[in-house]
């Protein structure tokens, strides 16, 4: 009886020294952290030139909320150095401060989006030619922020103000974020009473600000703002052409500009990029104080102490910079070459998400995963709109050459040279609902085609 309680208490110190054992070996492998990787030291430490705050929409834009008895730069100026000031306390790192002050000014126009008759904008011509009163009551509602917005937009430049000190818990702008719809609104609703010259006047107006938007964004919310607003109004165009097809024709000189293909320096994504990294990489670094965050990250004080070693801050930031810089690897590529590059940045990104564990930094690692979606659906979002403004430009054409009839559109479309950057597919034309097509494709939102109507 003696013997066989020896040898179970011998069996019970075995089982428990093992995961003792293992718990030393980690903290072997995590005794020191790692020096700061030089090129991330310069991301972190970089300042790029800022265009003068006199010519700089992005003020404005960030103003058009606030409160009528200030200007929209004004306010927006006063935001954003109240934004500065709270990125560099230990409220922006850890997410536990309280919201920007100066957030309580900000007006609400009394809307609601189900109001507005361009919530869905591939029926915003043919709801707001419906409904023309119920357009002009919503006009009315938002005169003041419509007003802002223009004046935002009538500024020369524009360049997302640039944050030395931005964490993940960094406040972003309240941005209108009815615009679209309320632009798409008074576009249509300028179309619907037959003022076609001042509807494309301002809606070319509206894309050269997105444009501008686009090239100056810093950041990748700023960008994919941009972009979808961008989608918007080509949208628009396309609907514009489709219902109004001969006075479309009469202005065909005042939409082609609006089609050109974007500029390269509006389409690379290098720069948002890396300033994703360059904010996460900020955040893992300020997290310095092992006991807060591996508490925070584990959930109860005994996990916390036991897990605070084996996170190391250096080394955390330098996996998350070197899993960025892959990740940009497509950008600036054309063709078959861009497409591999996708394919081999998704396949590493699904990589790096399964492999949950290393002896090495193990929760800097897991956190890294956690911080990391698929990339790779940021390309597809703007490659949907370089592939929708072809399509429209490609309508423009057809439209110019009085080419209407769906067999002649069957036959022109070869010719037209369409093909989607990210897949490399072609359009496929529907003669019965006259619409041109990209396939659906499960990267897209809810698996959705991309469409643009004729």
């Amino acid at each position: 009886m003696n013997k066989a309680l020896r040898i179970l208490g011998k069996g019970l110190l075995l089982i428990l020294a093992i995961p003792v054992v293992f718990y030393l070996v980690l903290l072997l492998c995590n005794l020191r952290d790692d020096p700061i990787d030089p090129e991330l030291a310069k991301l972190i430490a970089i300042a790029p030139p800022q265009i003068p705050v006199a010519e700089n929409g992005y003020f404005a834009w960030i103003g058009v909320l606030g409160p009528e008895n200030q200007t929209p730069e004004a306010w927006g100026q006063r935001w954003f150095q109240e934004a500065l000031v709270m990125d560099k306390s230990s409220s922006s790192v850890d997410g536990s401060g309280t919201d920007l002050a100066i957030n309580v000014e900000k007006r609400e126009d009394d809307l609601r989006a189900e109001d507005i008759a361009c919530t869905r904008i591939e029926t915003c011509l043919e709801n707001v030619s419906a409904h023309p009163d119920l357009a002009r009551a919503v006009l009315k509602k938002v005169a003041v922020t419509l007003k802002r917005g223009d004046i935002a937009q009538a500024f020369p430049a524009y360049q997302e103000a640039w944050r030395p000190n931005p964490t993940l818990a960094s406040r972003v702008p309240n941005y209108p974020h009815l615009w679209r719809h309320l632009n798409a609104t008074r576009f249509a609703l300028a179309v619907a009473e037959g003022h076609h010259d001042k509807a494309l006047e301002h809606l070319g107006r509206e894309m050269d600000f997105h444009i501008r938007q686009m090239r100056g964004a810093q950041g990748l919310i700023e960008y994919l703002l941009a972009v979808a607003s961008l989608r918007s109004n080509t949208e628009l165009l396309n609907q514009y052409m489709a219902r109004a097809p001969q006075a479309a024709r009469q202005r065909a000189d005042r939409i082609a500009p609006l089609l050109v293909p974007l500029p390269e320096n509006t389409t690379r994504l290098k720069t948002v990029l890396m300033s994703e990294s360059r904010m996460q990489s900020r955040s893992m670094l300020f997290l310095r104080n092992l006991n807060k965050s591996s508490k925070e990250i584990t959930g109860n004080w005994l996990s916390g102490t036991l897990a605070g070693p084996l996170w190391l801050p250096h080394a955390t930031a330098n996996e998350n910079f070197h899993m960025y810089r892959r990740l940009t690897a497509p950008d600036g590529l054309t063709g078959t070459a861009y497409r591999d590059a996708l394919a081999n940045t998704g396949q590493e990104t699904e990589r790096m998400i399964k492999s949950t564990f290393v002896l090495r930094n193990p929760i800097g690692h897991i956190l890294n995963n956690i911080a990391l979606p698929n990339y790779t659906s940021y390309f597809l979002r703007r490659d949907d709109l370089i592939a929708q403004r072809a399509m429209v430009a490609f309508q423009l054409t057809l439209l110019r050459q009085d080419v209407t009839d769906s067999e002649a559109i069957a036959q022109a479309l070869p010719a037209a040279g369409l093909t989607h950057p990210y897949t490399g597919e072609k359009p496929v034309w529907d003669k019965a609902s006259r619409t041109l097509s990209y396939a659906a494709f499960a990267a897209r939102n809810g698996n959705k085609t991309l469409d643009v109507r004729f």
